[in-house]
Formats: structure tokens, sequence, C-alpha cells
């Protein structure tokens, strides 16, 4: 389905000669991107390739390159959308009014997914040992799973179609990541652009490193100990 995807971008794009609709499909599709390297493997319990990096703190290896292989190892979570970006690069270097520059500014919004995603799944990994919030968690995971069923089959068409319109006309004036790269993978290069993606990049950096600091130190057992004392 994903390589299908892909084929679709990279025969598509091509043909999209109107600049404000080939912005419009890649806010969409990094959009997408974006929710599902965040999301779906959270809700399917997938850590993809993973290393327990606790187990080489013994070594005298800096926390920073440990980072990176962590950061490495979240493309496993989602190689679908690897696949699908690379179908939208090719897709954009063969449209006339991109740039050959433009498809390289995929890069850095892979990076900062791929940082992103390594501290939301030291985040949730340690919030998951708390009693009452991983109910709560686990509760929402099984609402985000429903919404979309729910939305396709109550939600008319039209309705669907006029929220579109008003998310592009919202996407494109908010300083959200994926409309900045968006524009640049669109050969539209300016300096907020760049500044914006490049502020978006720099956070998810500190957010994943961070982050995963946090997880080397937390003490699984001590937090299981809590709980059951707080049960008993």
């Amino acid at each position: 389905m994903f390589d299908l995807l892909a084929c679709v971008a990279d025969f598509g794009l091509p043909y999209i000669h109107d600049l404000g609709n080939l912005l419009k499909a890649l806010d969409t599709c990094l959009l997408l991107a974006f929710l599902y390297w965040q999301v779906v493997p959270l809700m399917l319990v997938s850590s993809g390739v993973s290393l327990d990096l606790k187990r080489l703190l013994v070594y005298p290896i800096p926390e920073s390159r440990m980072f990176g292989i962590e950061v490495l190892l979240r493309a496993s979570t989602g190689p679908e959308v690897l696949v699908v970006l690379v179908g939208i690069a090719i897709g954009l270097w063969r449209n006339s009014l991109v740039a050959w520059w433009g498809p390289l500014f995929l890069l850095p919004y892979i990076a900062f997914n791929l940082c992103l995603s390594a501290g939301v799944r030291d985040l949730l990994s340690r919030l998951m040992r708390k009693r009452g919030v991983r109910e709560l968690v686990v509760l929402g995971f099984v609402l985000a799973t429903q919404a979309p069923n729910f939305i396709i089959h109550m939600v008319p068409h039209e309705k669907l179609a006029a929220w579109a319109t008003r998310y592009w006309a919202l996407s494109a004036v908010l300083p959200v990541p994926w409309q900045w790269a968006a524009r640049l993978s669109a050969g539209q290069f300016s300096a907020a652009a760049l500044a914006g993606l490049t502020v978006w990049v720099v956070l998810g950096i500190w957010f994943g490193y961070t982050q995963f600091l946090r997880g080397l130190r937390f003490d699984s057992g001590a937090a299981e100990s809590a709980n059951r004392a707080a049960s008993e």
C-alpha cells in the first residue's frame, strides 16, 4: 500500500502545475507523515529495532553518541514513511516548478521527526510506569484509533471537504513544521521558512535528547515498587 502511495506521488506530483495546489498536497502529505511517525507506532506498541542502551552506560560511550544511535533506530518504527517520502522527493524533482534543491529540505524534516519520535517514546515509556497515568494513556490510544472510523462514517463528505479547505487556510499562516518543510521542498525559499524549519529541528533535537537522558536515568524498578506500595 505504501509502495503504491510512493508511486502515486512519483507520477502525480510532476503534473501539478499550480503552486497553490502543490503546496496543499505537500502540506497534507507531510502532516500525515508526521502523525503516522509519531502516533501509529505507539498505538501498535511497536518499538521497531531497539537496544537496551542502559546496559551500555558502563562503557565510556558519550551519551550524545548513544542518542544518535537511538535516533537512527527510530527510523525502523516507520520505514513506510521513508518509502513515501522518497516517492515525494522523486516526484518533486520531476516537477518543472520545483528547484533541484527543493526536495533536499525533506531531510531536516525527517531528522525532526526521528528526534521527536525518540523523545516521545522515552517520555511515554516513563509515563506508562505510573499508576493512573498508564490507564489514561491507554484510553487515549483507544479513542484515537476509533476517531478516524467515526469521522469517516458520521461526517458528510461535503463537511470534510469544508474542513480541509479551512485547514489549508489556517495551516498557511501557522508556524507548523510540515508547512515550512512543504514550502521549502516546493522550491519556495524564504528566510522565514528556513528559520522556522530550523527552529523546529532544534526543538525536536532538544526534546528528544533531554527525554532520552531522563530515560537513561529512570529507575523502572523503583517506579514499580512505588506503585505497589501505593496500592497496598
